[in-house]
């Protein structure tokens, strides 16, 4: 199992949602499910923080976001989406 399919399963999101939340075909979704292709760092940090988001909306919890290196930081859900995809679109 790759991170990027744990990440789904964790969420309940099947590939088509995902490719929907990144905006990307659904084959992409599909390839780096089954670990032929890695997917972008920003792609994997803007499902995982999507994931995560949707976790603590349905347990009534706060998620702090604390990326490798740096100090903690509380990101909601729709502000890495946004950044995922402005980086995505100024490529």
């Amino acid at each position: 199992m790759t991170p990027f399919s744990m990440l789904l399963h964790a969420g309940g999101f099947p590939p088509k949602e995902a490719a929907r939340i990144l905006e990307v075909r659904e084959d992409t979704v599909r390839q780096w499910i089954k670990g032929r292709r890695e997917p972008p760092i920003d792609a994997l940090i803007a499902m995982a923080t999507y994931v995560a988001h949707q976790v603590s909306v349905a347990e009534g919890i706060e998620v702090t976001v604390v990326p490798r290196g740096s100090t903690a930081i509380s990101a909601s859900a729709a502000d890495a989406h946004d950044k995922y995809l402005t980086r995505r679109r100024d490529q």
